[in-house]
C-alpha cells in the first residue's frame, strides 16, 4: 500500500534547524508577543475579538431604573 507507506514516512520525519537560526536557540514566543505593539482600529478589534464586542456592548448599555429586575 503506497498511501500507508507515505503516511508513515511523513510521521517519522523530524524538524530540521533553520539555517539562518543555527546556534541561536528557540524563540520565546510569549516574551516576543508581550513586547509587540500593533495599531488597530476599534472596528477591526471588534471583528477580531467577539468577547470584546459583547463586553463593550454590555458596558455601554444604560440601566433602565424604571424597570426593576425581578428576584426569583
Amino acid at each position: 500500500m503506497p498511501f500507508a507507506e507515505s503516511l508513515k514516512r511523513k510521521s517519522e520525519t523530524k524538524l530540521h534547524n533553520i539555517v539562518g537560526r543555527e546556534g541561536k536557540g528557540s524563540f520565546d514566543y510569549k516574551k516576543m508577543l508581550e513586547n509587540t505593539m500593533i495599531t488597530m482600529s476599534i472596528i477591526d478589534f471588534y471583528q477580531a475579538s467577539p468577547e470584546f464586542s459583547r463586553t463593550s456592548r454590555k458596558l455601554s448599555t444604560r440601566v433602565n431604573e424604571k424597570r426593576v429586575k425581578k428576584k426569583i
